[in-house]
């Protein structure tokens, strides 16, 4: 049994609530979305399974599947839940931006609280009357709440057409985890896309190349380090996520025209400067 309801909601990318029964008389075969999908397991148990991994679900679980990830889900019995699809988004851990698929267990609260959610929300769907939506959206911001709370997530919703949604999102990726040590073949993995592809299809889009493009946002974290902190340059360049300061300095320069030391000199003569014209003005 599967019934899906679109959900039409501009503000939030929402696109569709489904409800979805796997058994003996209807199955599930590999396939993916260009989409997001957020599952919740309302009863019984089964599995979500993709190319690299085999997840065991059952009541109340939580699996997060970002777009482009083949997968399907089945049961050696029963397995029953809802799935909300959403648009021009990704939903990352924290500590990595590498897992296509997130599981997650919530505590018993937050799962009665999540069902309550999704319930209401496959509801609201199922009257099919505009009044809904501002309901609908403000659920599903609960609904990331509750999520964040129970897994430190990182939600990334597509805010312009400038750029096609793989190359929005590897943008998104470089701006937040700049700082570790970012492989373009695990980023081309996560949109399941080849890395010249993806290399590509960001130079077509952005007029810079991916690595120039990393390289900026570690140069300029550089310069809010040099300005706000006493960290040294080995510390600075060891936080942005080179391994070697002198590197570190040499781009800095290529860059800036500048050593990281003149850059910090020159910050400070600055603020001193402006320090000096606000005390003398009173």
């Amino acid at each position: 049994m599967h019934n899906r309801f679109p959900l039409f909601s501009d503000q939030s990318n929402l696109l569709y609530i489904s409800e979805t029964i796997i058994d003996k008389e209807f199955y599930s075969s590999m396939h993916s979305h260009p989409n997001l999908e957020v599952l919740f397991f309302i009863d019984g148990e089964g599995f979500v399974r993709s190319s690299e991994e085999k997840l065991k679900v059952s009541k109340h679980d939580i699996v997060i599947i970002n777009a482009n990830t083949m997968h399907y889900e089945d049961t050696n019995n029963l397995v029953h839940f809802y799935a909300i699809g959403i648009n021009a988004s990704e939903i990352f851990l924290h500590e990595t931006f590498k897992k296509q698929i997130i599981h997650i267990r919530p505590e018993k609260n937050n799962g009665n609280e999540i069902e309550l959610i999704y319930r209401m929300i496959y509801q609201e769907a199922s009257l099919k009357v505009e009044s809904s939506l501002d309901i609908i959206t403000s659920l599903y911001k609960i609904l990331q709440t509750l999520l964040s709370r129970t897994k430190p997530l990182f939600f990334y919703t597509k805010q312009t057409d400038k750029y096609s949604s793989v190359v929005a999102s590897t943008m998104n990726i470089i701006d937040n985890y700049f700082y570790s040590d970012l492989k373009l073949e695990e980023i081309a993995a996560r949109f399941s896309i080849s890395v010249s592809s993806l290399c590509h299809q960001f130079k077509n889009e952005t007029n810079t190349s991916l690595i120039d493009y990393k390289l900026n946002c570690q140069i300029n974290e550089a310069k809010n380090l040099l300005k706000v902190t006493d960290m040294s340059m080995t510390q600075i360049s060891s936080a942005i996520g080179f391994n070697s300061s002198s590197y570190f300095a040499k781009i800095f320069k290529l860059k800036t025209g500048m050593t990281p030391s003149q850059y910090r000199n020159n910050a400070k003569n600055k603020n001193y400067n402006i320090s000096s014209i606000s005390t003398s003005s009173h």
